[in-house]
């Protein structure tokens, strides 16, 4: 993820740097969604559960992928830049209005997230029963919810919720895997539909479950001195 992460920032600070135009972008979205969708319907995309991408092509070629790390890991990496393409894109296409959103009135704030929060309803609950693409429903319901945070904060005045996760994020950010990793083994036997997929929901899931456990640990720890001065540096 890192990785991937880092490639597309050099790509999206690339494409700053040329002035590509939006309609070219817009077009590359367009085709960075249907080429994910084709690897979901195909089979051919990252396997969550064996960590693996392009499992039909392993096969037809006879690969045993375990002998073979490296080209297992190289896959994945490709697998996963082709699932964040349209999420780049779009993001792209969207950052103009993003930094639009702070001189906008109550009045158009308020339209906004009411649109942002009946985008995401819809994407949710009716997107798949009408037939958009699953890569589709994935960004509109990932953008629709970075919008609705974006507009809501405004409205949020800075509390001891902020201070309390300012003072333990750098806790949080030092046992959040081990949270992820309860939160992943423990979410089969509640949800086991998230836990075979890829998706906004599923990732939302993960990381606010993590997120919340690891905020709490680090809020009780930090009450021993000992421990927030010489462990935590609090």
């Amino acid at each position: 993820m890192l990785f991937t992460g880092t490639f597309l920032a050099v790509i999206a600070k690339y494409m700053q740097k040329i002035h590509i135009s939006y309609i070219f972008i817009g077009i590359f979205a367009i085709f960075s969604i249907i080429i994910d969708e084709w690897l979901i319907k195909s089979g051919k995309g990252f396997q969550l559960n064996p960590n693996t991408a392009f499992q039909n092509l392993i096969q037809t070629a006879g690969w045993e992928i375990s002998s073979l790390p490296l080209l297992r890991f190289l896959l994945v990496q490709i697998a996963w830049l082709i699932k964040c393409f349209p999420y780049l894109f779009i993001g792209i296409l969207l950052f103009p209005l993003c930094n639009q959103i702070k001189k906008w009135n109550s009045s158009y704030r308020l339209t906004a997230i009411i649109s942002c929060g009946i985008i995401f309803l819809f994407s949710g609950a009716v997107a798949i029963s009408i037939g958009i693409p699953e890569v589709l429903k994935n960004v509109l319901q990932a953008y629709s919810l970075l919008l609705l945070s974006i507009l809501i904060s405004g409205y949020i005045q800075k509390g001891w919720i902020f201070q309390s996760v300012g003072v333990c994020s750098f806790g949080i950010y030092l046992i959040h895997p081990f949270a992820m990793l309860g939160v992943k083994s423990f979410l089969p036997n509640i949800l086991p539909s998230l836990s075979n997929e890829v998706s906004v929901l599923s990732m939302m899931t993960i990381s606010i479950a993590s997120f919340t456990i690891s905020w709490i640990a680090i809020s009780l720890m930090i009450r021993n001195k000992w421990i927030a001065k010489y462990t935590l540096g609090i």
